[in-house]
């Protein structure tokens, strides 16, 4: 179980195909991880209300409110979160949204589609690195 002091891992994950969405769910409940998902930025956001993650895992391109808002109105309020940006729409297989991604704020980006292992590297190393800052 993926536990930091006694504390279960929460995720947020952020995407509107319900396949992916499904499968990093999946991923990240067999390493232990407590998964809440959204499938667009303002659902996101409500969500956030009721329950602080410890990790947000968001596409870019979405209805009603994309991840590039998400992660805007998300650093307003939560500038040291972690947040892991996937895309696979666009310009250059999404690349260019992930660039903007990152210039609003992601911590990390991948394109799609995102293996187990790559996924899985980006979420340790994201969260390696906030506990090492907060200890």
């Amino acid at each position: 179980m993926k536990q930091v002091a006694g504390h279960k891992m929460r995720a947020l994950v952020v995407d509107d195909s319900e396949l992916v969405s499904e499968a990093m769910q999946m991923i990240l409940q067999s390493e232990g991880f407590k998964v809440v998902a959204a499938s667009n930025g303002q659902q996101a956001l409500r969500l956030m209300k009721l329950v602080i993650p410890d990790i947000v895992i968001t596409d870019v391109v979405m209805p009603d409110m994309d991840g590039l808002e998400f992660i805007r109105l998300l650093r307003g309020f939560s500038p040291d979160m972690p947040i892991l940006a996937i895309s696979g729409m666009g310009p250059e297989g999404g690349k260019l949204y992930l660039k903007q991604a990152e210039k609003l704020g992601a911590d990390l980006t991948l394109s799609k589609p995102v293996n187990r292992e790559r996924f899985l590297n980006a979420v340790n190393s994201l969260l390696g690195m906030r506990y090492r800052m907060a200890g």
